[in-house]
């Protein structure tokens, strides 16, 4: 069944809104526990392994470090995961819209490059994304992918400046001697980031594909 443009591109955003919400109590509700954590941890004997005495006396040394890095890398990667699957959806969705046979595969670039050439050259619609956030998505981009193919150190990373950047006007993620220290701070600035980008453009989509009214297909409507 296909629905009409309006319903289709609303329930898209009612899906991501979703989506990105249990996102965000998750990051909240992991927060919480890892500080529960480490005050059960000062309560109680909590040995670790000899493979790990170089680095913890205790497991609330875990919690501090490197536990917290491990989790939100883990949750950056998923937003910007599930940004990228949003994106293709959409494209997707215009494409069928307006009956286009290009595709956003044929575009060259980043996801976020191909979405915005997309929108703007081949379904012809308005990208109204402000600078501030267009710059931000870029940054978010640019720390997944520091995180994935440089381990987070951002010496020799070729795009070290927009990461620097980021964090400069967000005052996240901390960097120490070259290295991102992510934390919950991070995880909720680069979802609240996506969250408006992907609200900003289901908007744009929503005005040029009003709601349809109920009738408006009939060709005619007989009188008495």
């Amino acid at each position: 069944m296909t629905l009409p443009p309006h319903l289709e591109f609303f329930g898209s955003m009612v899906d991501a809104e979703t989506e990105l919400d249990v996102l965000k109590e998750y990051i909240l509700h992991m927060d919480n526990s890892i500080q529960e954590a480490r005050v059960a941890c000062h309560t109680s004997d909590q040995e670790v392994s000899l493979s790990l005495e170089s680095i913890a006396d205790d497991k609330s040394d875990l919690l501090t470090e490197p536990f917290p890095r491990l989790l939100h890398t883990g949750i950056i990667i998923s937003i910007v995961i599930f940004l990228e699957h949003e994106l293709n959806f959409l494209a997707n969705s215009l494409r069928r819209t307006e009956k286009l046979s290009f595709s956003i595969n044929d575009l060259k670039g980043s996801f976020i490059e191909k979405f915005k050439k997309y929108c703007l050259h081949v379904a012809k619609l308005p990208f109204p994304v402000s600078d501030q956030n267009w710059e931000d998505l870029h940054g978010v981009l640019e720390i997944r992918n520091c995180l994935v193919h440089n381990n987070g150190f951002l010496g020799g990373f070729g795009k070290a400046s927009t990461v620097r950047a980021f964090a400069k006007r967000h005052g996240t993620p901390n960097i120490d001697n070259d290295w991102l220290a992510v934390d919950a701070n991070t995880s909720l600035k680069v979802l609240e980031i996506v969250k408006i980008f992907v609200e900003t453009f289901h908007e744009a989509a929503l005005q040029k594909y009003p709601e349809e009214e109920e009738g408006s297909n009939n060709t005619s409507n007989p009188t008495n």
